[in-house]
């Protein structure tokens, strides 16, 4: 299973919390951890709980998806923007929602953590239900075996002076199997 997808439409399902003053991060790694406005919420994947495998020939698992939204609001009892108040949206946003992908978002879990700079900060854990899918046993043409193909292609090489260095000097690479 891709996460990406996944991701993405957690976080265009939690959009309108922007309109709360809240910010979603990182959008990039020096956004991590940077608190403004009326608060910040982080989305991130935690783990994957891999169910066992139905027979030993299946190439598909069932495997619980864990998120967590860790956030950071100025209020705590402000009915339109503290944190009783996201608690609230943060369920009727996410419960039942099917990110792509996957079955149904739960929720798993909500804890307030403490009181930091100004802002109290919680933590909101939910899992959904995706396959993990295998390649399985390797067949002729399978993925697995064309990929020995892909890692030893002759790449263009040049020194430091942009001389470029030929594929005869190069190992040979190992024969396909």
């Amino acid at each position: 299973m891709d996460l990406s997808p996944a991701e993405q439409s957690i976080k265009v399902r939690l959009a309108p919390l922007k309109q709360l003053g809240l910010r979603t991060l990182p959008e990039t790694a020096a956004e991590a951890g940077v608190v403004s406005g009326n608060g910040t919420l982080t989305l991130q994947w935690t783990s994957d709980e891999p169910g066992a495998a139905t027979d030993t020939m299946s190439r598909m698992q069932d495997c619980a998806v864990n998120w967590e939204i860790d956030g950071r609001v100025r209020g705590l009892r402000n009915p339109t923007q503290g944190l009783i108040k996201i608690r609230q949206l943060l369920y009727w946003l996410t419960i039942g929602f099917k990110p792509d992908g996957c079955g149904p978002l739960y929720a798993t879990g909500f804890q307030f953590l403490e009181r930091e700079n100004n802002y109290w900060r919680f933590k909101y854990q939910m899992a959904c239900k995706s396959k993990l899918i295998g390649l399985g046993m390797e067949e002729p043409g399978d993925l697995g075996v064309n990929l020995r193909e892909i890692f030893f292609d002759a790449v263009e090489l040049s020194d430091r002076y942009g001389i470029s260095i030929s594929e005869g000097d190069l190992p040979e690479p190992p024969p396909i199997i």
